[in-house]
């Protein structure tokens, strides 16, 4: 593998001394890096082209920065049909695996001594009163909750491919996440940890108004409706990987499944869910 794009953070390497370590290693080892103009412009050896343009000779997106970097490439990668690999400049990292200065990682990359990771992500569907449907792609969770601090969401959470099964929720909302995503939000609201070999998601209630307050996991077929039932005809909110919000009406829904597309990392030396779990979470290990 000897040409990769690019993605500096800008926000985190504010004087690029980190991008440029990177894409100095990376050039010396013989590859051929390319980067959006207006961070070529601050590289050596870094030739300048847009997003758009990126050519068919690219075998991998670099990403510089923390989770929400990764985040925010990987529709990149999804449209390009290309694999990420992620160099950790944030706190936690999870979806990062290589240190700014783990050289020996990044020769692997040079080397075809890296493995590929493959994660399902979702199709997210917002069903408008006025028939306008917004289509978007979550790579962590869609969370559908309250649009007030002082209210709760009144939520129908239907299988729409099981005879419309359904369950009524009272709660500050519900996350539906992939197994990438179960390490964020549902994580932190009392959800599993789900390995991304298992072809499923998962869907936790946030703060329930029940005894019921478990996690469900569903099978990659499966389609889920989450209709806005609100008892004080309120609107609720849908945010999507925590960066895109929309706003449900009174029974408006979302319909949430499984995309045929799979989003692609490059794993450079140990990796698994308890490798990531004792590397990020701070998890010990039972040997040590």
């Amino acid at each position: 593998m000897k040409n990769f794009f690019l993605i500096p953070n800008p926000t985190k390497d504010t004087d690029f001394s980190v991008t440029s370590r990177v894409s100095s290693f990376l050039h010396e080892k013989g590859a051929t890096l390319f980067a959006e103009a207006q961070y070529a412009s601050r590289l050596e050896n870094v030739i300048a082209c847009e997003v758009g343009e990126i050519p068919g000779c690219v075998e991998a997106l670099v990403v510089l920065g923390g989770d929400g970097s990764v985040i925010h490439a990987a529709p990149i990668a999804l449209e390009k049909n290309l694999p990420l690999v992620g160099i950790n400049l944030g706190y936690l990292g999870y979806l990062t695996v290589i240190e700014p200065n783990d050289f020996e990682k990044m020769a692997l990359l040079l080397e075809d001594e890296v493995e590929s990771c493959s994660h399902i992500v979702l199709n997210v569907r917002i069903i408008k009163q006025n028939g306008r449907i917004i289509e978007q792609t979550a790579i962590n969770d869609v969370v559908v909750g309250k649009n007030n601090e002082f209210s709760m969401a009144d939520i129908s959470l239907t299988d729409i491919t099981a005879d419309h099964l359904s369950l009524d929720y009272r709660a500050d909302g519900l996350i539906v996440c992939t197994p990438l995503g179960s390490t964020a939000y549902s994580l932190s609201a009392g959800g599993p940890i789900v390995d991304s070999a298992v072809d499923a998601f998962c869907v936790t209630p946030i703060c329930p108004h029940s005894f019921f307050s478990r996690s469900i996991l569903f099978t990659s077929k499966t389609v889920l409706r989450l209709t806005n039932e609100s008892r004080k005809n309120l609107p609720h909110a849908v945010n999507i990987d925590g960066r895109n919000m929309h706003t449900l009406l009174p029974g408006e829904f979302v319909e949430i499944s499984v995309s045929d597309k799979r989003l692609t990392f490059l794993c450079a030396g140990s990796h698994g869910v308890l490798d990531a779990l004792r590397r990020k979470m701070l998890i010990s290990d039972a040997k040590q």
